[in-house]
């Protein structure tokens, strides 16, 4: 729908809070699985479990380790393998929120026959507020098997949501255009064939740069994979229609999806279970694997109905100029301590937000709390509504 970019950024504040607390499990997840299968990619073919650890490995911060090119400069790169270093530790994951997992993770691929001969080169990363974008993205050249250009989601950065905002109301945002030049550019630099995906925004890339690449570059990609990435806009889809790519798009989406299930998406989609509840399963490390495949789910949940239901209405309620005025709030609020992250926020900082909201033009003030309160008496009309009436399962689209 139309403005839809609230829920996403919501859902998005969500779920780095929640984040931040969580705690490790024995599951069987992707780190599981690059710790027991040993087939090689010629041995078993490429999956999308495979896809979901290299978009998961395009958070690490590459930029860190000096023998990764970071222009295009032919295909020779160091392997997986060779990136196993501790020196390079504090650097790859300094910005991690799952900084254990992801060190689980990059040992199990270094180890791993399958994974540790896969090498990394082309690596970007972009934090440009002038222009409201964050953008990243990696190339994992695979053993005879062509590439894979991933593209990472979003992450701690307030520029980085602020991008997130937009994906509902321009076409294309900054990412989108560097997503699709990037992928070009693979195109040029590396022979065989292509895959192209990433996690949460970085599917929405993924599927935005496929749809949107020159034609002799689109002839090559084998797949596309949408890991919970939100859709697109109608005007996007527009200019999206008129590509083949459609049919060569995978997009899997966990039960209690609300990311991935945000704005227009024309692409069938399958479910995946997940260990974890709510928000919380929009982490790749929760999303259960069994026999190198992911587990599916019926549907859907309830649940994440009720919050796209809550936040469509909500949404619906609200003119583009009152969104503007929103959004324009809600930004001067998170930048008024001046942090560039919200992993880096103080107590200090949230005071100067909190001294901001105060300070704010009293007819802002009164507009912003008034849709914040909109919005709680929506859910909570809805809650009620739905304990006297079950909610059913969204089927598979």
């Amino acid at each position: 729908m139309e403005w839809a970019w609230a829920r996403w950024a919501i859902l998005h504040v969500s779920a780095g809070v929640w984040k931040g607390a969580r705690m490790a499990k024995d599951r069987n997840n992707i780190i599981e699985y690059v710790e027991t299968e040993f087939a090689t990619f010629a041995e078993r073919p490429f999956s999308e479990v495979d896809s979901l650890v290299l978009a998961k490995l395009s958070y690490l911060h590459w930029m860190a380790v000096p023998c990764i090119r970071h222009e295009f400069r032919g295909q020779a790169g160091p392997t997986l393998h060779d990136l196993y270093r501790a020196e390079w530790f504090a650097g790859l994951f300094e910005t991690q929120m799952d900084r254990d997992l992801d060190r689980r993770l990059l040992a199990g691929v270094v180890a791993s026959p399958r994974f540790r001969d896969v090498s990394v080169a082309n690596h970007v990363d972009v934090v440009d507020e002038a222009c409201d974008k964050q953008f990243s993205a990696t190339t994992f050249v695979l053993p005879d098997q062509g590439a894979y250009v991933a593209f990472r989601g979003t992450d701690n950065t307030i520029v980085g949501w602020k991008e997130d905002f937009n994906l509902a109301f321009v076409t294309p945002v900054p990412s989108q255009r560097a997503a699709r030049d990037y992928l070009e550019r693979a195109a040029r630099h590396l022979p065989g064939t292509l895959r192209v995906g990433g996690h949460s925004k970085g599917g929405n890339l993924a599927v935005y740069a496929a749809a949107r690449c020159r034609p002799e570059c689109q002839a090559r990609i084998v797949q596309v994979y949408s890991h919970d990435g939100p859709g697109f806009n109608r005007k996007a889809l527009e200019h999206l229609s008129s590509s083949d790519i459609s049919g060569r798009v995978s997009k899997s989406v966990p039960e209690s999806s609300i990311v991935g299930m945000l704005l227009e998406h024309q692409e069938p989609y399958h479910v995946v279970r997940s260990d974890e509840v709510g928000i919380m399963q929009h982490d790749p490390y929760s999303w259960l694997v069994s026999d190198g495949t992911f587990v599916a789910a019926d549907g859907i949940d309830g649940g994440a109905s009720l919050m796209d239901e809550t936040l469509s209405e909500w949404i619906d309620g609200m003119d583009a100029e009152h969104i503007e005025r929103f959004t324009n709030a809600l930004f001067s609020v998170f930048g008024a301590s001046g942090a560039k992250k919200f992993q880096d926020m103080t107590i200090e900082d949230y005071r100067a937000q909190a001294e901001a909201l105060v300070g704010m033009d009293p007819d802002e003030r009164r507009m912003f709390l008034e849709t914040l309160r909109t919005l709680a008496s929506i859910g909570a009309r809805n809650i009620v509504g739905a304990a006297q009436a079950e909610v059913p399962r969204l089927p598979i689209g």
